[in-house]
C-alpha cells in the first residue's frame, strides 16, 4: 500500500482539495511515476481550473476580447496559457508593445492580433491586462484612458502598483464599481484587479494572488479569476497582504531553484553523474509537493512517516536543523517582503513620482 492509498485515496486519476486554501487539484495514478525525460519535465500538470469544471466557468468570464499590454516573458506566457486552453481564444485576443515588430516575431505562429498602440488595443475590450513595467505604468494609463470601454476589467501584473494607483490613472471614482458605471473620467465603470502571479506561468503552473481595489466588482473577480487561472492557481487575498505574496509565491520560485541546484551538487559529491543528480531532484522535489496537495496533510506529518528511528531521513534532518534551513527560509520570505513594502511604498500616494528607469529591481514583474 502506497501513501496515497493508506489515505484513502482511490486507485486512477481522482479530485484532492486543499484543507487550507480549498483549491483543487487533479492527481494523476501515476503520481510517484519517475521523470525521464526534459519534455516530460517541462510539460505543466493539468490546471487546477481544467480539473475542476472551473474551465466552463473560465470560459464565460473571457469570452469577450481580451487586451494584453506588454510584450514580455509575463504577457506572453498568459497568452499561450489562453491558448493552450482553448485554440479558439485567438480571435479574441490582441496584444501590445512599445516594440510592435519586436512583438510580432514573439507571437509569430499564434495566430493573435497585433495592434500598433496601446489604445487601439484596449478599444472594445472586455478585459484589459497591464503587463508593463511599473516605472511606464503612469504612461500607458494615460494613454488608454479614453480609449477603455465602460465597464470592462482591467487586472494589473505591475508588481507593486496598488489598484489606487491605476483606478486614479484611468479616472476611476472611489466605489464606482458598486454601481453602474458611476464615476469620473474616461474610465468610469471599469473595474480594478491587481495580481501577482510568478515564473511558473511560462509552464501554466503559477501561484498568483489576486486582489480587489475600490473599483472591483464581483464580475471583474470572476473575470480576473477565469484569465489567470489559464496560467495556474489563483487565490484572493486583501491588497495589504500582496507584499507578502510577492515575499513567498512571487519570489518563491527563486528559492526552489537554489534549493534543487544543492540537491544536484550534493548528488555529484556523493557520485551520481550530474544529469541523475539533477533529475532525481526535482522529480523529488514535484514529487514532494504532489503529495502535500494530494493528502491535504501538515508537511510534519508526511515528514514523520518518512523519518524511521535510526535511519537515514533523522540523520539528515538533524543536520538541516543544525544549519538552521527552516529559519533560512523565513528570513528569506521576511526579507522579499520587507523589500516590496520598500520598492511600494512610493506608491502609496497615487501622486507620487513612479520608479526611475535605473530602478531595475522594481521593473520586474513578477520579481
Amino acid at each position: 500500500m502506497n501513501l496515497l492509498e493508506a489515505y484513502g485515496a482511490p486507485k486512477g486519476p481522482w479530485v484532492a482539495r486543499s484543507r487550507t486554501s480549498g483549491a483543487q487539484y487533479i492527481v494523476p495514478s501515476e503520481v510517484a511515476r519517475p521523470v525521464t525525460t526534459r519534455r516530460k519535465r517541462t510539460e505543466a500538470p493539468p490546471s487546477a481550473a481544467a480539473s475542476t469544471g472551473a474551465t466552463a466557468g473560465a470560459s464565460r468570464a473571457d469570452r469577450g476580447s481580451i487586451a494584453v499590454l506588454g510584450g514580455g516573458n509575463m504577457g506572453l506566457a498568459l497568452v499561450r496559457g489562453l491558448l493552450a486552453r482553448d485554440p479558439k481564444a485567438a480571435s479574441r485576443l490582441v496584444v501590445s508593445s512599445r516594440e510592435a515588430g519586436r512583438l510580432r516575431e514573439r507571437m509569430r505562429g499564434l495566430n493573435v492580433r497585433v495592434a500598433e498602440t496601446n489604445s487601439e488595443a484596449v478599444e472594445g475590450a472586455q478585459v484589459v491586462v497591464l503587463a508593463v513595467k511599473p516605472q511606464i505604468l503612469p504612461g500607458v494609463l494615460a494613454e488608454v484612458r479614453a480609449s477603455i470601454s465602460p465597464g470592462a476589467t482591467v487586472v494589473s501584473i505591475a508588481a507593486g502598483v496598488p489598484t489606487s494607483v491605476i483606478e486614479e490613472g484611468l479616472g476611476v471614482a472611489a466605489g464606482a464599481g458598486a454601481g453602474s458605471g458611476a464615476g469620473s473620467g474616461a474610465g468610469a465603470g471599469t473595474g480594478v484587479v491587481r495580481a501577482m502571479p510568478n515564473v511558473a506561468a511560462s509552464v501554466r503552473a503559477s501561484a498568483t494572488a489576486i486582489a480587489r481595489g475600490r473599483s472591483t466588482r464581483p464580475v471583474d473577480l470572476e473575470r480576473a479569476r477565469g484569465l489567470l487561472s489559464a496560467v495556474g492557481l489563483v487565490l484572493e487575498v486583501e491588497e495589504d497582504l500582496m507584499d507578502a505574496v510577492t515575499g513567498l509565491s512571487g519570489t518563491g520560485p527563486l528559492y526552489l531553484f537554489l534549493i534543487l541546484e544543492g540537491l544536484s551538487d550534493a548528488g555529484v559529491k556523493v557520485g551520481l553523474s550530474r544529469a541523475v543528480s539533477s533529475e532525481l531532484a526535482i522529480q523529488t522535489l514535484v514529487g514532494a509537493a504532489q503529495l502535500v496537495q494530494a493528502t491535504g496533510e501538515h508537511p510534519a506529518k508526511l515528514r514523520d512517516l518518512v523519518t524511521s528511528p535510526g535511519g537515514t531521513a533523522i540523520t539528515a534532518l538533524h543536520s538541516l536543523e543544525k544549519s538552521g534551513l527552516k529559519a533560512m527560509l523565513l528570513d528569506a520570505v521576511e526579507a522579499a517582503t520587507k523589500r516590496s513594502q520598500e520598492l511600494g511604498a512610493r506608491w502609496k500616494t497615487p501622486s507620487a513620482p513612479p520608479p526611475t528607469a535605473g530602478e531595475s529591481s522594481a521593473s520586474r514583474s513578477p520579481p
